[in-house]
């Protein structure tokens, strides 16, 4: 199989993250946090060091700042609906996010009565700026949301000027950052990020099982969960700070510890892994885009501006019937129609498609799987 849906997840993984995965599933599978015998406490060290990790690659002031969870839409879930909101407060968020962030604010809108409004883009599809801050002048931003790179189109949105232009109003600042981080450098206090949302499996290249995300500035959080996490267990309430106050349940400790490995592999070749993935997008762009009938999505964005994402479309098939004879006739898997971003197909214009023929590409993606997915998306449109 030619697997070119790295935007779901990353595949395959480092060696060095499957060998941690195996080793702590096999050799040191029990519950940290829960006992003070030696394999319990090398469990919870290995947690403690991921944190650390996770905290110095983003730019955090302290690890405890950084709270595990399943995944990053359950961090999302807890961030946003643990925020304190009246009625009337207003939730700006861009067009390109996801639904782990559209159906919480979502959510919120029908049980707390706030209000959602959605950035402006510019004729080029990128944010705009100047609109945003005649927005935010008319109605102040309580929160703004905004995703690092849309999981559709590649895009790497400006968050850095459109949370410099909510702080402003001392707007709460929230970064999906589940498609981009392992890509692109983040630092959480210089680009006044309050909360950093994270995922696992993606650019980090660990496994399934385990997001989070950085409370940079210790804002207060309302509980959506509760239940135990091996401290304090005689209090029927939640602990009131750190992270046990947040992380219920047993640790996936296979997950976090070769996320740890995922972490460290990307740092050592940061600069090899975005280089290589645009690389790949410009000889898959130029591929396509000489092919009649082929309409690709944000090709106008520069290089510095996309990540290893790049979305198209074509006249003959439905996004969902290509992808099934990619997969059928030529096995090389991409991903086919709305990518779970409700928003952006109106404005990229794809709905008509059935969405978009979604290709993401990887450290491991090579150029003979890029030549070869031009090659069979060539002979389909000549038939």
């Amino acid at each position: 199989m030619i697997y070119l849906d790295n935007a779901a997840t990353t595949f395959p993984k480092p060696k060095v993250v499957l060998d941690t995965f195996e080793y702590w599933q096999k050799e040191c599978c029990v519950n940290a946090g829960r006992g003070s015998y030696k394999k319990a406490t090398e469990a919870s060290d290995v947690i403690v060091s991921t944190r650390k990790e996770i905290a110095d690659y983003v730019g955090a002031i302290k690890y405890e700042d950084v709270v595990f969870t399943d995944s990053a839409t359950l961090a999302a879930n807890i961030v946003l609906q643990g925020l304190a909101l009246d009625v009337g407060d207003v939730i700006y968020v861009t067009p390109y996010e996801h639904n782990a962030i559209m159906r919480t604010v979502e959510g919120l809108r029908l049980k707390k009565g706030v209000q959602l409004q959605v950035l402006p883009v510019d004729e080029t599809k990128r944010m705009d700026i100047s609109r945003t801050i005649e927005m935010f002048k008319e109605k102040p931003p309580k929160v703004i949301c905004v995703t690092q790179v849309s999981n559709v189109t590649g895009y790497y949105l400006p968050y850095r000027e459109l949370f410099e232009e909510a702080k402003k109003y001392n707007a709460i600042t929230v970064l999906d950052s589940a498609q981009g981080l392992g890509l692109f450098p983040v630092h959480v206090v210089e680009e006044k990020i309050d909360f950093l949302i994270f995922a696992g499996h993606k650019n980090l290249y660990g496994t399934f099982g385990v997001g989070g995300f950085v409370n940079t500035n210790e804002i207060s959080l309302e509980l959506l969960l509760y239940g135990g996490n091996g401290s304090d267990s005689l209090n029927l309430g939640m602990p009131e700070k750190s992270v046990q106050r947040f992380e219920i349940g047993s640790p996936n400790l296979p997950s976090i510890a070769a996320l740890r490995e995922g972490i460290r592999y990307v740092r050592k070749n940061q600069k090899e892994l975005i280089s290589k993935e645009q690389k790949l997008l410009r000889k898959l762009q130029d591929g396509l885009k000489n092919i009649p009938g082929i309409k690709i999505f944000s090709a106008e964005l520069e290089d510095k501006e996309k990540s290893g994402i790049l979305s198209f479309a074509c006249e003959r098939y439905s996004s969902e019937e290509l992808g099934m004879i990619l997969d059928e006739d030529f096995d090389i898997a991409v991903r086919t129609g709305y990518h779970c971003a409700p928003l952006v197909h109106d404005v990229i214009e794809s709905k008509e498609y059935g969405g978009t023929v979604r290709v993401g590409v990887s450290m491991f993606t090579t150029e003979n799987d890029v030549d070869a997915l031009v090659e069979a998306v060539k002979e389909l449109m000549e038939e």
